[in-house]
């Protein structure tokens, strides 16, 4: 055999040494790290070697010598290909790396099933090899896995996946990236695709700018609210009573928004840009125990409701928590929580619905603001051809949206009748009554807070209500 190439590789310099520890496969010959050749930053231990022959054009190969440390590294390179190389860390970032799980799958299923029959003993659940038997025997293993992923075939070599952190299950919230995945591989005759990990495979959603900063994954959906420290310049489309009349004008002022300079710099602290938004209607509250008549009903009711709304229902009296969409149900099942502030998409994906006794149809306090983010350098770094169908989609996936959101009013209303939940109104003066309690008090409180921080406050909130006509 010409060369043993083993062909993983991370994409961040700063990870070479755990590569080198995880590739150290008992003998400095079959242990190679793959650098891109513009890279300046070698492994300490990078030693020259006439045998290597990188399967990549234009890749240089970089020998690692053996650390010793074979069983310790080993013991990680399973999980490592599966959880790291295949599921989401490196997965678009470099050449290789761009291989989809399913690209990779003869290799690293192939990998798995080595261990598994030959290993008595070992779970198949990618744990620390216990056994020097199954050490020597993982070895070999990898040495066949590592020999499939180098000669893999040009045409894989080119193909890009994005991993996509989401949470909860497909509905309205996430159809527009539903789409924008479909377009995208239809672009690119299926090159470039977005891998969707919903159900937080991938990360929890309150760590979804965490997971785009260290390359974990290159695109994610997260909501302003769940982390207002780490996005300050989103909140203020949070703030109480903005006067968003539908769906179409919520895109308009996320994107006007989306292009101010501080809201770039802001993202850019995690290495994230907005993509594109997730317009999500006014929200109202679906509660349990006795319907409240008044605003004074709503004292001392525990409700989950999120950044600027949760300070708008302080106004007037509740006591608002900031769980999550996925923590929702759990919460008001056990009694944690009285009421829910939702759109109504997530009543129904969280199934807050099956709970309720009563619905506010009209409070409508505001909403919640949850861009589509992707990394900059995972952007940068696409093909001009892929980033071309990546921007070309945008308009038509969110065009999809609002067409699946207005299946979801449709269905609403019946589904409140069907289940017996009764409907809320608020008279003209009650909602004013709320409006005076809560907007001007919440956005003075927001630009002096963001003022206090360095963030251009009053001058965001001045864009948004340009773009309102306001």
């Amino acid at each position: 055999m010409a060369a043993t190439t083993v062909a993983l590789a991370l994409p961040r310099h700063r990870d070479s040494a755990v590569a080198a520890s995880l590739l150290a496969l008992c003998g400095s010959e079959l242990a190679w790290l793959l650098l891109r050749a513009k890279s300046a930053v070698t492994p300490a231990s990078a030693i020259t070697h006439p045998r290597v022959v990188s399967p990549i054009p234009g890749v240089r190969p970089v020998p690692l010598m053996a650390t010793g440390a074979c069983i310790a590294g080993l013991t990680s390179a399973v999980g490592w290909i599966e959880d790291r190389v295949v599921g989401a860390r490196a997965a678009g970032r470099w050449p290789l790396i761009g291989l989809s799980r399913i690209q990779l799958g003869p290799a690293a299923v192939y990998f798995r099933r080595f261990i598994a029959i030959k290993c008595p003993g070992h779970n198949g659940t990618h744990r620390p090899f216990r056994t020097e038997k199954c050490m020597h025997t993982a070895t070999k293993s990898a040495l066949v896995a590592s020999v499939v992923l180098a000669f893999a075939s040009t045409e894989a070599l080119a193909a890009m996946t994005w991993n996509v952190s989401l949470w909860g299950k497909r509905r309205a919230f996430t159809e527009h990236i539903e789409k924008l995945a479909e377009l995208v591989a239809a672009k690119t005759n299926g090159e470039f695709k977005l891998n969707l990990g919903y159900g937080e495979t991938l990360s929890k959603n309150r760590e979804n700018l965490d997971g785009i900063k260290i390359g974990a994954f290159e695109m994610a959906q997260i909501c302003a609210g769940y982390h207002e420290n780490k996005n300050p310049t989103l909140t203020v489309l949070e703030l109480p009573f903005l006067g968003v009349q539908d769906l179409k004008q919520e895109i308009a002022v996320s994107q006007a928004l989306y292009e101010h300079p501080a809201v770039k710099k802001d993202l850019a602290r995690w290495d994230a840009m907005a993509l594109m938004p997730s317009p999500m209607p006014q929200y109202n509250v679906a509660g349990t125990g006795e319907a409240p008549k008044s605003l004074a009903d709503f004292q001392g009711r525990r409700i989950r409701a999120t950044g600027g709304l949760g300070e708008a229902f302080k106004t007037i009296g509740a006591v608002p928590t900031s769980v999550t969409a996925s923590e929702a149900y759990n919460a008001m099942e056990s009694g944690v929580l009285d009421s829910v502030a939702f759109a109504q998409h997530a009543h129904l994906a969280f199934r807050t619905v099956d709970l309720a006794k009563w619905w506010t149809v009209n409070l409508n306090p505001g909403t919640v603001q949850c861009p589509v983010v992707v990394s900059i350098a995972s952007y940068k770094g696409l093909k001009p051809e892929f980033r071309e169908a990546l921007d070309s989609s945008i308009k038509e996936s969110l065009e999809h949206y609002l067409a699946k959101y207005g299946e979801v009013y449709k269905k609403w209303d019946p589904l409140l009748e069907k289940k017996g939940i009764q409907k809320v109104s608020f008279s003209k003066e009650q909602i004013a009554e709320f409006r005076a309690r809560a907007a001007e008090p919440a956005r003075a409180a927001w630009v002096k807070k963001m003022d206090a921080q360095g963030v251009p406050g009053q001058e965001l909130y001045d864009l948004v209500m340009k773009t309102l006509g306001n």
